[in-house]
């Protein structure tokens, strides 16, 4: 089960891309970008996601990756696999792609946070864990 806060959430068309880049079976999923994960789960039951993309420096985002078909389609590359995401307007997949790529501005803790007793700023972090993996 997902918990904590989300940065960024919504349907989006996902879809593995095959080995030469384009997508296969688009399928409706409920998306949420949460720390270092970007979880995608079935529409009808969005509280229980059970797959995410680990999103380390490793990892490519592409707006628009080549092969990928028409629309508003974001690419996440990790290692082997590219996962495809498909949006419902350019300005949509530009806020997904500006939100994963500045996930780690976002998940700075609050200034008023780091002006805490160290005890408190402790258990800021504990709270927050996922979101520094």
């Amino acid at each position: 089960e997902v918990q904590g806060m989300s940065h960024k959430y919504g349907m989006l068309d996902y879809s593995k891309a095959s080995s030469d880049g384009r997508a296969h079976d688009w399928r409706g999923a409920w998306c949420m970008l949460s720390g270092a994960r970007l979880w995608h789960c079935r529409p009808q039951d969005s509280s229980r996601c059970l797959a995410y993309i680990t999103l380390d420096a490793s990892c490519k985002i592409n707006a628009h990756p080549e092969g990928s078909g028409s629309g508003h389609v974001f690419g996440i590359s990790s290692g082997k696999e590219t996962h495809l995401f498909k949006t419902h307007s350019e300005n949509d997949m530009q806020q997904w792609v500006y939100a994963i790529m500045n996930r780690e501005k976002i998940h700075r803790p609050p200034i008023d946070v780091l002006d805490q007793p160290q005890n408190e700023l402790e258990a800021w972090r504990t709270a927050h864990v996922d979101d520094f993996l």
